[in-house]
């Protein structure tokens, strides 16, 4: 596990990393559950709900973030 994992909760906007190195304009989205480990996040990104690693999750601003670091 990483030391610093971020911790989302229900209803933050997050940022989607692609798996590849390029960057999408629309991998902005919305957290709408969370795995009781908090390690696995469903997004709705668009729309479409998709299941991502937190690895691949970032804040969108630390402000925005209701979780802190773990």
């Amino acid at each position: 596990m990483y030391k610093d994992q971020m911790i989302y909760k229900i209803g933050d906007l997050v940022r989607v990393s692609p798996k590849t190195g390029s960057e999408q304009k629309n991998n902005i989205g919305l957290v709408i559950s969370v795995n009781e480990n908090a390690t696995i996040y469903d997004v709705k990104v668009r729309n479409y709900v998709q299941k991502f690693h937190y690895s691949f999750l970032r804040p969108l601003s630390i402000k925005n973030c209701q979780g802190g670091i773990k």
